[in-house]
């Protein structure tokens, strides 16, 4: 069986001929995944899918975002494995530095089963759990993220407590 590996993985898995709806179809795995009753240990890896996804589908994904960072909050917000909190805080890091306004108004447009927006409840826990993220580039890249929303003028980061 002859396997070129060039068409089996990164970007090309995007666009595989007979799978139009490839992208949704992951990402709802991915949602999936994000179930904030789903073990953390059964799902420790979701964060480096994600981080992936954005890296070869970025643009692709923006109408699929804001399914996503719901997922992605209300997992964060029940999350207790460190390493689980850390892959989503570098997810939220990374959406940060790629487009920080258009993150935080979907953040502070999504609504939390408890009643918080997402902002909310990822700002709590990010500024609760920060102390825990391992790895020089993880807390380069989270830390670079934090210091960035304290120079930023949004009006929903005024509404946290």
């Amino acid at each position: 069986m002859h396997h070129d590996d060039g068409e089996v993985g990164g970007g090309a898995a995007l666009s595989w001929p007979g799978v139009p709806d490839f992208l949704p179809a992951l990402l709802a795995a991915v949602q999936r995944l994000l179930q904030p009753q789903l073990e953390d240990r059964a799902c420790s890896l979701v964060g480096a899918l994600i981080l992936e996804l954005l890296r070869h589908a970025g643009p692709q994904m923006a109408p699929l975002l804001p399914g996503l960072l719901a997922a992605l909050a209300s997992k964060l917000c029940a999350a207790e494995d460190a390493a689980m909190v850390q892959s989503l805080l570098c997810v939220l890091a990374q959406l940060m530095h790629s487009d920080q306004q258009q993150l935080l108004d979907c953040l502070a447009g999504i609504q939390l089963s408890d009643g918080r927006s997402a902002l909310q409840a990822c700002m709590q826990k990010w500024c609760e759990r920060q102390i825990e993220v391992r790895t020089a580039y993880d807390i380069r890249l989270t830390t670079a993220a934090l210091a960035g929303l304290l120079a930023c003028p949004h009006p929903a980061l005024d509404a946290i407590q």
